[in-house]
């Protein structure tokens, strides 16, 4: 199952799969998401974060995104 938190300013979600992704994409289409991997970047780029994004969506578990079909 996914993970979702909830906080003040931000929600964080961690789909585990491609068909978890994609219904967020669409319910978060129109309003300001980022797309991130693990947080990594969260310390070194200061547009990450709650105050420009309200909703973070972590696609680091998805595992269909690390392979490539040819």
């Amino acid at each position: 199952q996914r993970l979702h938190i909830v906080a003040e300013q931000a929600q964080w979600y961690k789909p585990l799969s491609l068909s978890e992704l994609y219904p967020l994409l669409k319910q978060y289409h129109g309003e300001k998401y980022r797309l991130v991997f693990g947080n990594t970047g969260f310390g070194i780029f200061g547009e990450i974060g709650p105050w420009n994004f309200k909703t973070l969506i972590d696609i680091r578990g998805i595992q269909d995104l690390y392979t490539i079909n040819l």
